[in-house]
């Protein structure tokens, strides 16, 4: 770290320090992951009596799912709070270590492009600090005209939330009792973390409960948490299966006061949810009863159905569209230049190069890249 002042160096020992101790890693377990020898040395790093090299730096950054930038940022920035849903008892905290890279990212993307969103998330007005789960359908209904999403919400709820409100949605393998999502509220927005593990429609629905979380962020201190999950869950329901279209799709799908379990499934694709919401919230619509959907959750019969519904299904997307986007029209503007671009897509620079090629995604010299607009 040569040409850094004594200040400089105990500033990055302590935003290595804090970074490690976020993934509630010891010094010996930083020390072995970046080849470094010894907690000893870890030591003398953090508390900035030893220089530190720059493919050292690069090596510490990585293994600590953080950017160097970070580790040499001066400017003390608050504790991330991340809102779980169903979260792990371990291992979580790297997760969300490589959740914050990818989203600080996004943030400075969308300012090198000057492509911040304008539309801010729409409030929730509640009447009482502990709302009804009558507030709650009344909320997801409001939310839902005013995303403008349609009878099918699940369709366009993730590419409303990014492309209108900026919300960054990232997909992460957190394993199959991994936790389904989390949300987070940070300088760069708002973010939302989906179990890439998941089927669509379990992803969807989390999606829409964490949608809930950070419309309410900060307004449901006092409420017991299991209140607040429910409440998540209740809003999540009513707004990607808006009882007008759904109830006029159960009614197409009765015979003779009767509904099989063929006609429910396809119900439940064609609305992207699980069978389990779908059942539920016609109970809660007042279409089917408690015990009967109890008992038809329990049949093997159903369950075979919706696994044969669709046996495979396409996997999450890697990074999300607008990013990659915006990656790209950072190079082309000469914001960032081949190797940062690489990092941000998390590729080798080979790969990326040849990518680059073939898409044209690199101008000529003196190539137009411009046209003149109407009017001006």
């Amino acid at each position: 770290m040569e040409h850094h002042t004594q200040n400089e160096a105990v500033i990055l020992g302590e935003r290595i320090r804090e970074a490690r101790e976020r993934l509630k890693w010891t010094q010996i377990k930083l020390a072995m992951e970046v080849g470094l020898g010894s907690a000893q040395t870890i030591s003398t790093i953090e508390s900035g009596n030893r220089e530190v090299k720059a493919s050292e730096l690069t090596r510490i950054a990585r293994a600590l799912h953080t950017s160097i930038d970070n580790l040499l940022n001066p400017e003390l920035r608050p504790e991330p709070k991340f809102a779980w849903r169903e979260q792990p008892q371990e291992g979580f905290e790297e997760h969300e270590s490589r959740f914050m890279v990818k989203c600080e990212r996004y943030g400075l993307l969308e300012k090198w492009c000057n492509a911040s969103n304008p539309q801010p998330l729409p409030s929730l007005r509640f009447r009482s600090p502990c709302p009804s789960f009558g507030d709650a359908q009344r909320q997801a209904d409001n939310v839902r005209n005013t995303l403008q999403l349609g009878g099918r919400p699940a369709c366009s709820l993730e590419k409303a939330l990014e492309e209108d409100y900026g919300v960054k949605v990232f997909y992460d393998d957190l394993g199959a009792d991994g936790g389904a999502a989390f949300s987070l509220k940070s300088w760069f927005g708002t973010a939302v973390l989906l179990n890439s593990c998941h089927a669509p429609w379990r992803r969807n629905f989390s999606l829409a409960h964490e949608f809930f979380h950070l419309l309410t962020m900060n307004q449901l201190d006092t409420c017991d948490r299991d209140l607040v999950e429910k409440l998540a869950n209740v809003f999540a329901s009513a707004l990607l299966l808006p009882s007008e279209h759904l109830l006029a799709a159960f009614e197409a799908g009765l015979e003779n006061g009767k509904i099989s379990y063929e006609s429910l499934v396809e119900m439940a694709r064609e609305f992207g949810v699980s069978i389990d919401a779908l059942l539920w919230r016609l109970v809660n619509l007042g279409r089917l009863q408690h015990d009967i959907v109890k008992d038809a959750l329990a049949s093997n019969r159903l369950r075979a159905i919706d696994r044969a519904s669709v046996p495979s299904w396409d996997p999450a997307p890697r990074l999300p569209e607008r990013f990659v986007r915006l990656c790209f029209l950072a190079y082309r503007q000469g914001k960032i230049g081949l190797a940062k671009l690489a990092e941000f897509l998390e590729t080798s620079i080979v790969d990326l190069a040849e990518q680059v090629y073939e898409t044209g995604a690199e101008a000529a010299d003196g190539e137009q890249t411009k046209i003149t607009v109407a009017g001006c």
